[in-house]
């Protein structure tokens, strides 16, 4: 959690254990590059910014700020932002908790969600597909060969993005 990475072929991404947080996969196929980040919050601004600054893993941290953060980072393997497109995983409700749901209140996974697709829309990138919501964690696989993404769940078959 609260990682990003960037590859090239023949290198693979994964992520583990995806509940409420979002994974974003971002790929360049002119330039064969994916870029992956693990977010676990939604937005950055109510973090308490450490003396030194933000650090790699602050900025993957949260879906607003990882977005940004994980072009410029392809951007130095040779992506190219306009050939950019992006996946989106995760987002799940893992927790209940005893009373009554505030009526419009999102729970943190939606949260999550709403802040990575913000985000994307910000920095011009187009969401190619999606596979979100719903009960159950998810893991997943990115191949920067061809940008395939293959999403594993306890509650369904696997399914390619």
């Amino acid at each position: 959690m609260a990682e990003s990475m960037c590859a090239k072929p023949p290198d693979k991404l994964a992520c583990f254990g995806i509940g409420s947080c979002v994974c974003l996969a971002l790929y360049d196929p002119g330039a064969k590059v994916a870029g992956l980040a693990h977010s676990m919050l939604p937005t950055i601004a109510a973090a308490l910014v450490p003396p030194g600054g933000m650090g790699p893993a602050d900025q993957a941290k949260y879906a607003d700020s990882a977005v940004g953060f994980l072009v410029a980072s392809m951007e130095k393997l040779g992506a190219s932002r306009g050939r950019i497109t992006a996946k989106l995983v995760g987002g799940a409700a893992m927790f209940s908790f005893a009373g009554p749901r505030t009526e419009g209140a999102e729970s943190l996974g939606e949260r999550n969600l709403r802040a990575a697709r913000e985000s994307l829309a910000a920095h011009g990138l187009a969401l190619q597909a999606e596979e979100s919501g719903g009960s159950a964690g998810r893991s997943i696989e990115f191949d920067p060969a061809d940008g395939s993404l293959l999403v594993r769940s306890a509650l369904a078959d696997p399914r390619w993005l």
